[in-house]
């Protein structure tokens, strides 16, 4: 273990540091728009006995893989909903899928092509996404997505509409028997870019859980290119 250890240090000198490989991004800068998002719905949750204002977004330049439209969910600060606040961007989990050769879909065992091929709704977000993430048994759990939201970040939960680890950048949505194409990259990035230009935003910050972690990764990688 010593010798790992130092093994470990002696390698992280920055003068031995090896210089990034030259590639050819040339899917930077992500071709994505804002322009099709329109607010869909506002209320309020209580959580823990403390009061959210939540804002509904459907994306109409963003189709579903078969159905509806990409979708995004705000939920503001409790005690400043309208004021400055980091921006946590929350990506959910929910598998991977594909249709193969044969129009089969390729998923897990307990989910089938609609699992989360689908627009994402307000309800869904609400009692599905976040209350599942949040409580147990109705008692409200202390874990990272709980914590920000009682350290007064705003949250962002984006959907997963196309079965894609979020990564679709408009490519064609191979054997899908509708067409159309694969666009979680794409709708992830404008929700974020629609976000900090709307709301006040002092740093963002991407989680995922499950797939949402290759989500979260992705988008990470893409602005940090960009």
């Amino acid at each position: 273990l010593a010798i790992f250890a130092l093994l470990l240090f002696t390698s992280c000198n920055k003068d031995d540091i090896i210089p990034a490989i030259n590639a050819n991004y040339n899917w930077i800068p992500v071709n994505r728009t804002t322009s099709g998002i329109v607010l869909d719905k506002q209320d309020e949750l209580t959580y823990d006995n403390t009061s959210y204002q939540t804002d509904f977004y459907r994306n109409l330049s963003y189709n579903a893989g078969l159905q509806g439209n990409y979708t995004f969910l705000v939920l503001n600060p409790a005690n400043d909903p309208e004021g400055e606040a980091p921006l946590w961007v929350y990506f959910h989990g929910g598998g991977v899928g594909y249709f193969n050769d044969e129009g089969i879909y390729q998923c897990l065992k307990f989910q089938d092509s609609l699992s989360w091929n689908k627009e994402e709704t307000y309800d869904q977000f609400v009692n599905v996404i976040l209350e599942n993430r949040l409580f147990d048994n109705g008692v409200l759990m202390d874990n990272t997505l709980s914590r920000r939201i009682n350290e007064g970040y705003r949250v962002l939960v984006v959907s997963y509409s196309d079965h894609d680890f979020y990564a679709g950048m408009g490519t064609e949505y191979t054997n899908n028997p509708i067409g159309g194409q694969v666009n979680g990259l794409q709708a992830s990035m404008s929700a974020v870019d629609f976000v900090t230009t709307n709301y006040p935003t002092s740093y963002v910050y991407t989680h995922g859980t499950s797939a949402g972690g290759y989500g979260a990764y992705i988008m990470g990688v893409a602005y940090y290119l960009e």
